[in-house]
Parts: C-alpha cells; sequence; structure tokens
C-alpha cells in the first residue's frame, strides 16, 4: 500500500508542471489570437478611413453633364452614312 501511494505522489507531482505547460501555451496562443485581432481590427480601421477619403474626393469633384456624348466625335455626320 505504501509503494502505491509513492507512486501515485510521484505521479501527481509530474502531472503537475505538464498541466502547467498547457496553461502557459493555452494562454500564449490566446494572447496571440486577441494581438491578431486587434491588427485586424486596426487594419480594418485604415481601410474605412481610407475608403470614406476617397469617396468625399469623389463627391467633392465636377460631374460630368448627364446628356453628353462621349462617342460624339467617333461617329460621323449623317452625310457620311451609307444610304440604303
Amino acid at each position: 500500500m505504501k509503494r502505491i501511494a509513492i507512486g501515485l505522489a510521484l505521479l501527481a507531482m509530474l502531472a503537475v508542471p505538464v498541466h502547467a505547460q498547457e496553461e502557459e501555451s493555452q494562454k500564449d496562443k490566446d494572447n496571440l489570437l486577441l494581438q491578431e485581432w486587434k491588427n485586424k481590427q486596426r487594419e480594418n480601421a485604415d481601410v474605412e478611413k481610407q475608403y470614406k477619403r476617397t469617396m468625399q474626393q469623389l463627391n467633392s469633384q465636377p460631374t460630368a453633364a448627364a446628356n453628353k456624348d462621349p462617342w460624339a466625335n467617333m461617329r460621323g455626320t449623317d452625310a457620311s452614312k451609307p444610304k440604303r
């Protein structure tokens, strides 16, 4: 009985550092995930700022007339069209 108790005590003493290492590695993983999440949030905020700045620049530029024909000078006059 004494040998079993000593064996169990030794086994428990070996299990404690392993358990501590698992907790430490889990904390490291959690910290890495948290850091990645924070970096992603910063990147998203930067992209959103750039998008808003670009949209403001586009909205501040004068727009072209809606009825302007960009191909007008590429088409010929009515005289140059062949008659059927």
